[in-house]
């Protein structure tokens, strides 16, 4: 259970920061 919770966090983590960095592609 702690383990599928883990793999959330860092799937939220990748699509968080990914956004990010999409966000700035776009921008720039």
């Amino acid at each position: 259970m702690s383990g599928t919770w883990h793999w959330s966090q860092y799937v939220s983590q990748c699509k968080t920061m990914f956004g990010t960095w999409h966000q700035y592609l776009y921008e720039s």
